[in-house]
């Protein structure tokens, strides 16, 4: 079953200044890449899980994609998105991997775009 569209996705307030604040805080260097991108993830889970009901804080990568291939409101762009951040994350969480500055931007410059395509669970 395909999940449908959203009329409109909007950003909650709250993860809009959470993201704010994680990006300026990683500008000034006060947070360590490895811990921004473990941010990031939380931060984008909590946001699938209060806009979509989707239970994305307890689902595994797998599941995740899985999940995002059913959604109508992510086209194959911001699915190939989500994929390559949540395998970097898992490398970060599960192997070590140390992201440089540009794995992190990326990730926030992705994290952005999924944000904005996430549905409020009225729409969801």
């Amino acid at each position: 079953q395909r999940i449908q569209p959203p009329t409109m996705a909007v950003q909650s307030a709250d993860a809009a200044a959470l993201l704010a604040q994680l990006a300026e805080s990683m500008r000034l260097g006060q947070c360590p890449n490895d811990q921004a991108i473990i941010k990031l993830d939380a931060l984008l889970r909590d946001e699938f899980e209060g806009r979509t009901a989707v239970p994305a804080c307890r689902l595994t990568t797998q599941e995740l994609n899985d999940m995002a291939q059913r959604c109508d409101w992510l086209d194959a762009d911001a699915q190939s998105r989500l994929s390559r951040f949540l395998a970097l994350s898992d490398s970060v969480k599960f192997s070590a991997y140390r992201p440089d500055d540009e794995d992190v931007a990326r990730a926030l410059h992705t994290v952005r775009i999924l944000m904005d395509r996430i549905p409020s669970s009225q729409s969801a």
